[in-house]
């Protein structure tokens, strides 16, 4: 009896689970449009400076964790400019925790044309305490650096996602 029940139950629960429409959200089939070959069809333009490689590094491995070899349809250009400013002052008037501030400015470039396809800012910070051995200040402030680069690199992804969508 209790076999026969459990039987039945699985057979409803299958039969109401395919009946009800369900559908698979994200498929790239029925979307038509892959857009993970799109962004690894990005080139992102070299510049100087240990934040910007950490940054485009970031980017690169944000936009195509798979490593695709696709050929190269658009370039990414990045501006990045940072501030550093104190968020807690002693009673001595030294700054006790620190706030690092990023904002990258991105352009989208068709490769073969050199046309503006999509444009943004992104902006983010992080805090980090100030310490007496500056070897440990330095750290904690690369360490917020790197983290604020992570956070900017998938936001950037999110907005170049919705903007390659957009074009299609």
């Amino acid at each position: 009896m209790i076999k026969n029940l459990a039987i039945i139950t699985v057979l409803f629960s299958l039969q109401f689970a395919t009946s009800c429409g369900f559908t698979v959200l994200y498929d790239q089939k029925t979307a038509g449009l892959n857009y993970e070959k799109e962004l690894a069809a990005i080139k992102i333009q070299k510049s100087a400076g240990t934040t910007s490689q950490e940054l485009r590094t970031a980017i690169y491995n944000a936009i195509n964790p798979d490593h695709f070899n696709e050929e190269i349809k658009y370039y990414l250009v990045l501006n990045s400019s940072e501030s550093i400013s104190s968020t807690f002052l002693t009673s001595a008037g030294s700054s006790g925790r620190n706030k690092l501030n990023m904002t990258v400015k991105y352009e989208l470039k068709s490769y073969k044309n050199d046309r503006l396809v999509a444009s943004g800012v992104v902006k983010d910070s992080e805090s980090y305490n100030v310490n007496l051995n500056r070897y440990g200040t330095y750290t904690a402030e690369e360490f917020a650096r790197s983290n604020l680069a992570k956070a900017l690199s998938q936001k950037i992804r999110n907005l170049l996602v919705q903007d390659i969508i957009e074009l299609r």
